[in-house]
């Protein structure tokens, strides 16, 4: 039998999967900077490792040997191509995971969001600044700031009405 665990990280798109996916136990991995709180998840302090990719993929390994854990599934999405150049974009994974939004970009999840009433306003929304999505106090600068704000302009291109979410 297979068990899933979530990865979630407090943002827009782990909101989304928590609701597409309830059933899947979630799993948080923590730093120094996180403030996100999920009483039902694990959470798993990675603060002692060197970079914070380094302790997800060992503790990842740790949860499969040590909890029976067969996979994870987590939030990755498409890049926007013109946002490439942009601190904090990271290239196209190709890892064997459980990706739902591997088609979607974040437009897509804005969208499905919306269409759900999945509230988004208090998802943390920037790299540089641990601020949420409706704070006003994300700096604009880096890959997700910037990503919300293209995806907000497709959306408006579509004349899509998203302001039940963010």
């Amino acid at each position: 039998m297979s068990k899933i665990g979530l990865l979630i990280s407090g943002g827009i798109d782990s909101r989304v999967l928590k609701h597409m996916k309830p059933d899947y136990p979630r799993i948080h991995f923590t730093n120094d900077a996180d403030v996100y709180e999920d009483d039902s998840a694990i959470f798993i302090d990675i603060s002692s490792y060197e970079s914070k990719a380094e302790g997800m993929m060992a503790e990842a390994q740790r949860l499969k040997d040590e909890q029976g854990f067969t996979n994870f599934c987590y939030g990755y999405h498409r890049k926007y191509p013109e946002l490439d150049s942009v601190w904090g974009w990271t290239p196209e994974e190709d890892k064997p995971a459980e990706q739902p939004f591997r088609e979607w970009y974040k437009h897509d999840i804005i969208r499905y969001a919306s269409e759900n009433d999945i509230d988004l306003r208090d998802c943390i929304s920037c790299l540089s600044v641990h601020a949420t999505v409706s704070s006003g106090d994300a700096c604009g600068e880096c890959y997700q700031c910037r990503q919300i704000e293209v995806a907000k302009q497709r959306l408006d291109s579509d004349e899509f009405d998203y302001s039940n979410v963010i």
